[in-house]
């Protein structure tokens, strides 16, 4: 069952208006230390610091992006494959789990789930860096799924290599004329191959030197090289770009493991907030380490990745400040209101750097509403590792003359 608890608020900053006094919260249940698919871990071991989940309500979506070494596509900078579609060649598979651990509903991404509960989900890579998303559709009839109104989503994640059955098909990490024009050190490329392609000779690293590989590749013998993303077929000695073929995996995955998104909390009547960026102003990577708008080399639906999120939060309007620019004669010129709110919350370090790095995005939304102007995020606490986020916002929200406004 969750934990009720009274928490005693303070008032961490004399000059702002923060609620002060003992309110009643439904704690989200606490989660054993999952492994994390590359995202926020919200495990702490200090006693003062609270359980934190993330806020769903009917209707929210939930943008997951997962941060995931892809050891199983043949060239991970152009991955072929991801999540489980349609029960053919996939490495991914996402699992709506309740709290206690026990599976709600198996591999939502399949064909028979998409449109009830997930928009859309893709792979990609983006300066090196392997990602997967998946966006969640948070509705009433994914709680009657659930056991209780905390939860999870599991990956389940294929370990083992690409099985590629057939022996005649090689993979290059790089090309060059003739043995001179190669620049990659043997040292550093143990085990992988490079083709000269005035030859069509195939050598490989011993890890000191590029040696002739004791079987070279005969016409007909298919190549992905990976540098350009693309297959080739020796013919009559020449790699040629085959941008039609395709070949057959074996897709049995003997070797596979698991781990946890961040935790999620439906919720009620507790005062939430949800903060997102704006998808016109992303960069490509974000100062917190989130991609986005990178095209991927798997999409299905509504594929991009949003940082938008809702968490349990204090957020009121505090201040209305009508101002009026007058000339030297007495005429007013122009008149302006100006709104200030106050957000105030108890969240994880990662939370706070996510919320910051949402609110460098010019034209970020707080519950729908676009600000001008934002304070900074601090700690405010010293007895944990808890941040208890005093922020302001202002707002324009009214500029004309008289009883016009813009």
């Amino acid at each position: 069952m969750p934990e009720i608890i009274e928490i005693n608020i303070p008032n961490v900053h004399s000059a702002l208006p923060f609620k002060v006094g003992v309110e009643k919260k439904v704690l989200p249940l606490k989660y054993d230390c999952l492994e994390t698919c590359g995202q926020d871990n919200f495990c702490t071991d200090c006693d003062n610091d609270l359980p934190f989940a993330y806020s769903a309500v009917p209707g929210d979506t939930l943008h997951l992006q997962f941060l995931l070494e892809d050891t199983f596509n043949l060239d991970p900078l152009n991955p072929t494959y991801g999540w489980n579609v349609d029960d053919t060649t996939h490495w991914l598979e996402l699992d709506l789990m309740n709290a206690d651990g026990t599976v709600a509903l198996a591999d939502i991404t399949n064909e028979s789930w998409m449109g009830q509960y997930v928009t859309g989900f893709a792979v990609g890579n983006t300066e090196g860096i392997s990602w997967q998303n998946v966006n969640i559709r948070f509705t009433d009839l994914m709680l009657l799924r659930l056991n209780c109104e905390d939860f999870y989503f599991r990956v389940k994640v294929c370990t083992s290599s690409l099985d590629i059955p057939d022996d005649n098909l090689w993979l290059f990490i790089a090309s060059a004329p003739v043995l001179a024009d190669i620049t990659a050190q043997a040292s550093d490329w143990t085990g992988n191959m490079i083709v000269l392609t005035d030859s069509g000779i195939v050598l490989v690293s011993d890890g000191e030197n590029w040696v002739v590989n004791p079987t070279q590749p005969v016409n007909g013998d298919y190549a992905w090289f990976v540098y350009q993303g693309q297959w080739h077929e020796l013919i009559a000695g020449n790699w040629e770009k085959d941008v039609t073929y395709e070949p057959e995996y074996n897709n049995v995955c003997e070797e596979f493991r698991y781990c946890a998104s961040v935790p999620f909390k439906k919720v009620r009547c507790e005062e939430t907030v949800h903060v997102c960026s704006n998808p016109a102003s992303v960069p490509a990577i974000d100062c917190n380490g989130t991609i986005y708008g990178t095209e991927p080399t798997q999409e299905v639906g509504d594929w991009e990745y949003s940082n938008c999120f809702r968490f349990p939060a204090w957020f009121e309007l505090t201040c209305l400040s009508p101002q009026n620019e007058i000339t030297d004669g007495g005429a007013v010129i122009s008149e302006t209101l100006t709104s200030d709110y106050v957000l105030q919350a108890v969240l994880p370090e990662v939370v706070a750097r996510r919320l910051a790095a949402a609110f460098m995005i010019q034209g970020f939304t707080v519950e729908g509403m676009t600000f001008d102007s934002v304070s900074e995020v601090c700690k405010n606490n010293d007895e944990g590792n808890d941040w208890h986020v005093n922020i302001k916002l202002g707002k324009e929200e009214c500029r004309g003359i008289g009883n016009e406004c813009e």
